[in-house]
């Protein structure tokens, strides 16, 4: 049975804020605006500034605040004394990020408490001039219906808000580009008119979801999860029937339907997380594994693959065909202490390690491990776009006559035709996702520029 109103009311409210995006509510992450963490120089972020208002406040329980892998070392180094305080960081994989947040969103409801509600955030929530964020979400929950599961707010917080507005704006490169007037619920023939127009409209403020609707947009998910799990068995390293998880790869793998997520225990959900550990959802990203040799393991069902378990236990944590357990740690013992095999997608390169991600039609994940002081040199493609995202490391990349600094958490896109390159200019390895989309996404549809383009100062 839900708790009455007043009841929750008593109770601190959990609010989870994520950076990434929820289906049909949020909008995807874009390179101008990644994962809403301050960049280099910046005083303080937009998700600072909420954690903030949010971790002050009494009427808030600390927040969950989920991020992707490429944000991960942004999220733990600007959230370190407020993790003290109770703040939860879970890393979610960065392919998956519509379904796996919201997912892993709906579990931590359900594992941490029986309130009628809770309030779901992206982490660039624009709260109007002269409001408080803390008082408009109190003012929110205060006034949850009986039945309701969670409030979801979408871009805009304004006071008194009870129905999603809509915003006008204008679409420019696929984005919504700036909002150039705000619909609220009861000019309903304002928002006639603008759709007659075929006006970009996107919702903004909140919405209520009740329990049945956020489980609809969880089965939306399932051919995602059921990807990412294939994906954490195929791209992994591997020794016979042993597998470790491919370092630069989270996912969510689990033996249940989508259908029958939001009520199954969270032990029986498998986050392999942020490099070369698998978590369950009762370590978060700071959380070492578990080291009770007696922990039932954890059985993975993926179609088309024999049946796997998850080992979890002092060694580290695999996973592996049923029979081969107890041949974990003799081929993967804990991080750091012996070499593994690499995956047969990986290649070395001049330039450091070159490791396939994913790849389907029309899309191409790498992740690319520069050594220091090496540069990818020179080059053009002409029927693909690609994508550089930071995970960690310092780099100078150019694109065109355009020169910039990266850092962790940031995004470069290139255009087809655009002459590109990148130096590591620190003293640890680059690692950098590369997101290649397009009708051709092979190594021969290049075109080294050299001769033709002069490169940056150290690329020679």
């Amino acid at each position: 049975m839900l708790e009455t109103i007043a009841e929750a009311a008593a109770k601190p409210v959990p609010v989870i804020i994520a950076s990434n995006p929820l289906p049909g509510f949020w909008p995807r992450s874009t390179p101008e605006r990644p994962w809403c963490f301050r960049r280099s120089g910046a005083a303080q972020s937009p998700v600072e500034k909420l954690l903030e208002q949010l971790l002050d406040d009494p009427r808030f329980a600390p927040p969950i605040l989920i991020v992707g892998e490429l944000a991960l070392r942004a999220a733990t180094e600007q959230t370190a004394c407020w993790r003290e305080r109770g703040l939860l960081v879970l890393v979610v994989p960065s392919d998956t990020r519509n379904g796996t947040a919201a997912a892993l969103a709906m579990l931590e409801i359900a594992a941490r408490r029986r309130r009628s509600c809770a309030i779901f955030l992206p982490a660039s929530l624009h709260v109007d001039s002269g409001g408080s964020p803390a008082d408009i979400l109190a003012q929110a929950a205060a006034t949850f219906p009986s039945g309701k599961q969670a409030m979801i707010f979408t871009r805009h917080a304004r006071q008194d808000d009870t129905a999603p507005a809509y915003v006008r704006g204008a679409l420019i490169g696929g984005r919504l580009h700036h909002a150039q007037v705000i619909l609220p619920p009861e000019e309903k023939e304002a928002r006639e008119t603008a759709l007659a127009a075929n006006d970009l409209h996107v919702p903004t403020g909140p919405v209520l979801c009740h329990s049945h609707g956020f489980s609809d947009a969880l089965r939306e998910a399932a051919p995602m999860l059921l990807k990412s799990a294939v994906s954490a068995l195929q791209h992994a390293d591997r020794n016979g029937a042993i597998i470790r998880p491919h370092p630069g790869f989270l996912s969510l793998v689990a033996s249940h339907s989508v259908t029958d997520l939001v009520g199954v225990r969270p032990q029986d959900i498998v986050l392999n997380a942020a490099g070369e550990q698998i978590r369950t959802l009762r370590g978060w990203a700071d959380i070492e594994p578990a080291a009770d040799e007696t922990l039932r393991p954890i059985h993975v069902g993926v179609s088309g693959l024999p049946p796997h378990r998850v080992i979890q236990g002092g060694a580290g944590i695999f996973i592996c065909a049923t029979g081969h357990e107890a041949a974990a740690a003799r081929f993967f013992p804990r991080p750091g202490l012996s070499d593994a095999p690499r995956s047969p997608g990986s290649f070395l390169r001049a330039w450091g390690n070159e490791q396939l991600v994913e790849e389907e039609y029309g899309i191409k994940i790498l992740r690319l491990e520069v050594s220091p002081g090496m540069s990818l040199q020179p080059e053009c493609h002409f029927r693909r776009t690609e994508t550089w995202s930071v995970s960690s490391g310092a780099a100078i990349a150019k694109v065109d006559r355009r020169v910039e600094n990266m850092g962790p958490g940031d995004h470069l896109t290139i255009p087809p035709g655009a002459v590109h390159a990148l130096r590591n200019t620190g003293p640890e390895p680059l690692v950098i996702y590369e997101f290649r989309v397009g009708s051709y996404l092979e190594d021969d549809d290049r075109i080294r520029t050299s001769k033709l383009e002069p490169a940056m100062p150290g690329m020679a």
